[in-house]
């Protein structure tokens, strides 16, 4: 015999067609029964539903059933998905705490019931009626649902006023005639169910009169006084007229509006005119006061210390109203809003410039002028002294282009006038002084930033022009302006900035639906620059375009065309931008995408792959065996050509000629040239007069011309890839030792070769130079020949040693690259003696 202990019991709610979670909570570690209390006819007796984690087969919703919780806890929680009527009822959870007690969990299960038929009294139709002062009770009933837990809100409009429930809430009101045609809710919520009701309240009250006008009314003596008023009531007015102080009625009117005109006020009839209208519930009036006056005349005045404004009205009545005071610009431009008092101090912790402007004072009494403006307004001009300013337009870095007119800029703002400007230019941690003839100053409209606030200044623009950049002049430029209240010093940094070069085109790898581009970037022009690849098939005339791509170091120098169609052929071209401009296209490349992807393509890369790797290792042991060989027999292979111009025009013509920035060659951008036109330097202490000016000729390292087999050499050198570093200059450094890797045979000859890359158009026909080495002989002798053998360059001893060029005064702290031209395409040059 077992006696059994209820340790507690609870109800659980749920709506039809739910889950519900009947809570078991036993100590960890013991075994747990579900059972249902079953009282059919008339006994008492139990269905058996769980025994531990064990759902009872036999049950007709076994599929509903499940225990859930942490077991080892003892949280043996039954859950029943898809409640129905069927599963109501007392569910018994137990387990033995020892072998004649048994513990037991009682937990009844009721399907939840919305409530329903929601009603508000007194209502006829969703109408109550009132009167306006008197008040209204409004009760909201509804039938409760199971359980009986349901809110009421009463709601006055949105705004909720009293919460309550469950069965029934009362409210009182007090309406007013703001209230009528207002709308009342309740609001019933249980659970995720809502019910609602709404009335409109139906409130009578007097007439409600209104002055059409200010008031009082300011009536400028012998101008003709009209107002008229106008009332609400409910019901409607019946009767309206306006009388004037002496009870005298000016006009009546039977209708919700009046109206009335004096001609030519005098002072006399100043008063108060009354406007009276009524109805059943009773009468209601309202009062205007009429007063004749004028308004005031304003002036401002200066007090001698120039920082004290005062702002003088004269009107009638002597009482005024002083606004915000507003601080504009000469141009008109709003600066700052100030303090609303007659007195306006301008003291400020500011530059004393700042506070220069136009200053508008505003006041009134009452009364509109003819204009019907009630605000007078009265302004003056400050124009305090301050020491020359540099305007927040100013740029501290600015930008020149290589060869071209140097352009700097400063905007300055003075008062009083300027009395000096000086520019110098900082090299080497020396200042220099800029002659003045490469100086100019005119009158500008400057922007500046004032008190927060963007506005146009009268000012100066400081220009620095008249001669054209070279690489000494990309560095500090100190402007010094002065007047008599002191100096002003301003620092610009001019940087080298010019479009694009265009990219390079390196290879396309074509996919059945895709093609990859592989391209070069080169010089961006000193700002940052971005890609655009447009394409299209051969067929259309119209180009798609890919977004901007970003030249960074990772990722910069490819692009995959997607979505296109197969076995067809594309044309491909690839363009820069940068923040001034976009480059040349590149040349275009036509590539076909595959009619069929190889079911051995990827074993073919990886084959390509490995014996791409043996034959670098080849070349590059074949390039250090020579190498060493021709070192120790002292040979130098460097090659320099001094004297050899094009026929076309001289580097300097190219430099002080430039053609418009689009049409420009890349090899502009990759030339370095120390030029100075006239002789004669910008800066009054020639700090370059040892620079040497041999204008008849310029060296030039000839570096086998940057060919595209060089190119193609370098890839299978280091690898194929895409993007070095910045992906700038990257064949600039290369030197005939890296060509080595070119040779055909053991007697020594080497053969420049143009590498086509798949279909590419190259329209700039390079000529290239063949050198031919014989073999190894004490004489030492070497020839070389032109393309057919047309032009001889030089005679080269191999066995001499060069000497180093000398260097000037300005070079010889500098590492630069620009020491050097290098010229990508040699094109019918000739030798000068």
């Amino acid at each position: 015999m077992f006696l059994a202990d209820i340790l507690n019991s609870s109800t659980v709610f749920v709506l039809e067609g739910a889950t519900a979670i009947l809570e078991c909570n036993m100590p960890p570690g013991t075994k747990s029964t579900w059972d249902k209390a079953n009282s059919s006819f008339g006994q008492q007796s139990v269905v058996p539903y769980a025994d531990g984690r064990e759902i009872n087969t036999d049950l007709p919703n076994v599929h509903n059933l499940a225990i859930v919780g942490q077991i080892s806890e003892g949280n043996y929680n039954l859950q029943i998905q898809h409640v129905s009527s069927d599963d109501e009822g007392v569910y018994i959870c137990s387990h033995k705490s020892n072998e004649l007690e048994i513990n037991e969990y009682l937990v009844t299960l009721t399907l939840k019931v919305k409530p329903t038929d929601i009603k508000i009294l007194p209502s006829i139709n969703g109408i109550v009626h009132g009167e306006e002062g008197k008040s209204l009770n409004l009760t909201c009933t509804v039938k409760s649902g199971i359980p009986p837990r349901e809110t009421i809100t009463w709601y006055n409009t949105s705004t909720p006023i009293n919460t309550g429930g469950p069965g029934m809430l009362s409210v009182i009101v007090f309406p007013t005639r703001n209230d009528h045609n207002k709308q009342y809710n309740c609001k019933v919520t249980s659970d995720s169910l809502l019910l609602q009701k709404n009335i409109t309240l139906d409130i009578k009250y007097k007439p409600f009169v209104t002055i059409n006008t200010s008031n009082p009314i300011v009536v400028t003596e012998n101008n003709t006084l009209t107002f008229s008023c106008s009332s609400d009531g409910n019901p409607s007015v019946k009767e309206m007229y306006i009388e004037n102080g002496a009870q005298h009625v000016l006009n009546r009117c039977n209708k919700s509006t009046c109206a009335v005109t004096v001609l030519k006020t005098k002072r006399e009839e100043a008063g108060c005119f009354k406007c009276k209208a009524s109805n059943i519930i009773g009468m209601g009036e309202d009062v205007v006061k009429i007063t004749v006056q004028y308004p005031p005349s304003v002036i401002i005045k200066q007090a001698q210390e120039e920082s004290v404004l005062h702002c003088i009205p004269d009107g009638n009545p002597p009482h005024y109203t002083f606004h915000f005071w507003e601080h504009r610009s000469n141009f008109g431009q709003k600066i700052r809003m100030l303090d609303n008092n007659q007195v306006l101090k301008l003291q400020s912790s500011d530059s004393r410039y700042q506070m220069n402007g136009i200053y508008i004072c505003r006041v009134e009494n009452g009364v509109k002028d003819i204009s019907g403006s009630t605000i007078q307004v009265a302004e003056t001009n400050v124009q305090l002294a301050d020491r020359p300013i540099i305007v927040s337009q100013n740029a501290k870095r600015q930008y020149g282009r290589f060869g071209f007119p140097i352009n700097i800029k400063v905007y300055v703002y003075s008062f009083p006038e300027r009395t000096g400007v000086t520019v110098n230019v900082l090299k080497h941690g020396k200042s220099h002084a800029i002659k003045n003839k490469y100086i100019s100053i005119e009158n500008s409209i400057l922007t500046d930033t004032i008190f927060n606030t963007e506005v146009q200044i009268n000012g100066y623009t400081i220009k620095l022009q008249g001669y054209n950049l070279t690489k000494h002049d990309f560095t500090s430029y100190e402007f010094n302006i002065t007047n008599k209240i002191g100096e002003a010093v301003h620092l610009v940094k001019l940087s080298a900035a010019d479009l694009p070069e265009k990219p390079k085109i390196i290879k396309v790898v074509a996919d059945t639906e895709n093609l990859t581009v592989y391209w070069n970037s080169t010089f961006n022009g000193g700002k940052e620059q971005q890609f655009i690849l447009e394409y299209k098939t051969v067929k259309t005339t119209e180009w798609n375009k890919s977004l901007p791509i970003n030249d960074t170091s990772v990722d910069c120098c490819h692009h995959v065309l997607q979505h296109l169609e197969a076995n067809t052929n594309y044309m491909i071209r690839i363009v820069a931008n940068n923040a001034l401009g976009r480059s040349n296209f590149t040349n275009i490349h036509i590539a076909k995408t595959l009619a069929f992807r190889p079911d051995h393509i990827t074993m073919t890369s990886h084959l390509s792959h490995v014996s791409g790797i043996i034959v670098g290792i080849v070349i590059v042991v074949t390039v250090f065996t020579i190498a060493i060989s021709l070192r120790l027999n002292k040979d130098e292979m460097a090659v320099e050509n001094y004297i050899y111009q094009s026929q076309e025009r001289t580097l300097g013509c190219r430099l002080q000629h430039n053609e418009p920035t689009n049409q420009r060659s890349t090899n502009q951008h990759q030339t370095t040239a120390l030029l100075q036109s006239e002789n004669e330097t910008p800066y009054q202490n020639n700090f370059t007069a040892n620079s040497s000016h041999n204008e008849a000729s310029f060296a030039v390292e000839n570096s086998i011309y940057q060919s595209q087999m060089s190119n193609a050499l370098d890839r299978m050198q280091h690898g194929d890839r895409s993007c070095v570093g910045t992906c700038k200059y990257s064949n600039q450094e290369t030197r005939l030792p890296n060509r080595l890797s070119n040779m055909n045979d053991e007697s020594g000859k080497f053969s420049a070769r143009t590498f086509n890359i798949g279909h590419e158009q190259d329209n700039e026909a390079l000529h290239y130079v063949d050198v031919v080495f014989d073999p190894l002989n004490p004489i030492n002798e070497a020839h070389i020949h032109g393309i057919n053998d047309r032009t001889i360059y030089a005679d080269i001893d191999t066995g001499a040693v060069g000497m180093p060029l000398e260097e000037s005064e300005e070079e010889e702290d500098e590492d630069d690259d620009d020491d050097f031209m290098y010229i990508d395409g040699i094109i019918d040059y000739t030798k000068k003696s």
